[in-house]
């Protein structure tokens, strides 16, 4: 496993890169508040299979205590906007760090359960 990054880092990273999609977003007269995401990250017992993390801050003091454990490393996250338009989901991967095969392989699974369950983030299309 990579290099665990220290949790309030990690947590910092995901907010800012959010923050900055939502703005590219709205630089191009997109709705920011139609994008949402995740932390994804593994664990050592199951390092095949991604967790996700939301990315609210309600949730952030059990998201930091979750980070800090020693068998759990965030890998990166995603974003899922939501095209009212075209009534489609466009889900997009974000590293923390670069990661090898197996990490790549993570993510991509990752946003395959995203885009067929659609269940871990909320439907933004309704924001």
């Amino acid at each position: 496993m990579p290099e665990q990054l220290h949790p309030a880092v990690t947590w910092q990273r995901a907010k800012d890169a959010l923050a900055d999609f939502r703005r590219r977003m709205a630089d191009a007269k997109l709705k920011p508040e139609q994008v949402d995401a995740a932390i994804i990250y593994v664990t050592r017992a199951y390092p095949e299979r991604p967790c996700f993390l939301r990315l609210e801050d309600s949730v952030r003091p059990a998201a930091l205590n979750l980070l800090a454990r020693e068998d759990v490393i965030a890998l990166g996250m995603l974003f899922v906007q939501f095209d009212a338009r075209a009534k489609q989901r466009t889900i997009f991967p974000h590293l923390f760090f670069g990661l090898n095969q197996r990490g790549m392989a993570v993510l991509k699974e990752a946003a395959a359960l995203e885009y067929t369950a659609g269940a871990v983030l909320k439907d933004v299309h309704e924001a």
